[in-house]
């Protein structure tokens, strides 16, 4: 997604926008971009949540799609557009970093059997404890 625009619509309720890419192929000349609008708590939080040193953000969107159109004034031509209104937005791991451990695609664990990429050295195998008191049952 894009950064999202904000703004408040007549009826006092505040709605965020953004782009977003669907991914149609493997080449980049099929995909498609749509509009999505996440309104009110959403898209407040689609705001708060996007990264402010970034221009583009990798979620997934969960919701309606609609359709809209209109009638161009100046042409008589009936124009339309499809849009999704949100019911979720969620942050994807595939190629982004939370705490210290980076994920990037085909590196990423996935269905295509691929590993993580920890920046962190490698946690320690855990222990099993053996100091159990008299009241303490091993398990």
């Amino acid at each position: 997604m894009i950064k999202p625009e904000v703004k408040t619509v007549g009826t006092g309720k505040l709605v965020a926008t953004f782009g977003l890419v669907v991914k149609t192929a493997q080449e980049d000349k099929d995909d498609m971009w749509i509009d999505v609008n996440a309104w009110e708590t959403l898209g407040q939080n689609v705001v708060d949540s996007f990264p402010t040193d970034r221009k583009t953000m990798r979620v997934t969107v969960t919701g309606k799609l609609r359709k809209d159109s209109w009638e161009d004034k100046n042409t008589g031509k009936v124009n339309s557009r499809f849009f999704i209104v949100a019911d979720n937005v969620a942050p994807t791991l595939d190629y982004q970093t939370v705490g210290n451990t980076a994920y990037a695609g085909d590196n990423a664990v996935n269905n295509k059997g691929g590993q993580y990429n920890n920046t962190q050295s490698a946690m320690p195998e855990p222990q099993a404890r053996t100091d159990y008191g008299q009241d303490e049952a091993p398990f």
